[in-house]
């Protein structure tokens, strides 16, 4: 199944080049912003203010994004209105991700130093170490939050983050795979400008991934009689055979040449 989410999160990416690039272009902008926020002398409680809403408006942002995701990893084309809707759709969920969001924030940036140096012993590097766990399952289990949010729309955000660990914890390799996927994405963009793939596509892997993983979910929810042993062996060939088909057959060639096919 990894090697299949590879092959159909690049595609997607790459049939969908121009649309993420524009979605690339709000989180441009939100960059731009907090280095603009960062550039000015305030007050500690102004930068916090300012962090905070821009930390929302990412989040926000994100929703929409996500919705996008959604219809891509589908095969579906939608314009911008949709993103409209799914901003409003996800404001809800929008609202719980930055809390999120702000609590991965804080305790990587304050609590965990905070316990490290007021308490400079054993007890103080347990306790940064249980902060870090929290934030880092926390940080793992989001990347399902939205996909999920766009997949079960009448879900309450609390609802919607419960599933994300439920997922999480039902395929911890992959979403540790998953996690660090999305920070080599990351990485990439940052040196292209964060134009492509982008948090576009990172948001569009993310709704890859979960698409993939609810075909074993139905599965073994379709088979609740399998024993340990079958649990463990998902006929994925089977499982994927359409979306196999769907995105077909392609080479290098085909990619940057397709009229020569």
């Amino acid at each position: 199944m990894t090697g299949f989410f590879f092959k159909k999160a690049f595609f997607d990416g790459w049939d969908n080049f121009f649309p993420l690039m524009l979605m690339n272009l709000g989180y441009v902008l939100l960059v731009l912003a907090v280095l603009g926020v960062i550039s000015l002398v305030l007050p500690a409680w102004a930068y916090l203010l300012a962090f905070a809403a821009l930390g929302l408006v990412f989040s926000v942002y994100t929703g929409g994004v996500s919705g996008m995701a959604n219809r891509i990893s589908r095969y579906s084309k939608e314009n911008f209105k949709y993103f409209r809707q799914c901003v409003r759709r996800n404001l809800g969920h929008s609202v719980l991700h930055f809390l999120c969001i702000a609590v991965i924030v804080l305790g990587v940036s304050e609590i965990m130093p905070y316990y490290l140096q007021i308490l400079p012993n054993t007890f103080g590097v347990i306790l940064a170490g249980l902060v870090f766990w929290v934030v880092f399952f926390l940080a793992v289990a989001l990347q399902y939050y939205f996909p999920l949010a766009n997949l079960m729309p009448d879900d309450s955000p609390r609802k919607t983050l419960k599933k994300c660990f439920i997922v999480m914890f039902g395929n911890p390799g992959f979403s540790i795979f998953l996690f660090f996927y999305g920070v080599i994405d990351f990485a990439l963009s940052v040196v292209l400008a964060f134009m492509i793939p982008g948090l576009a596509g990172v948001n569009l892997a993310y709704d890859v991934a979960l698409k993939l993983l609810m075909f074993k979910i139905d599965y073994l929810d379709a088979n609740p009689d399998l024993d340990v042993r079958q649990r463990r062996h998902i006929p994925w060939d089977d499982l994927l055979f359409d979306e196999k088909e769907k995105v077909g057959h392609r080479s290098l060639r085909n990619m940057i040449f397709p009229w020569k096919e």
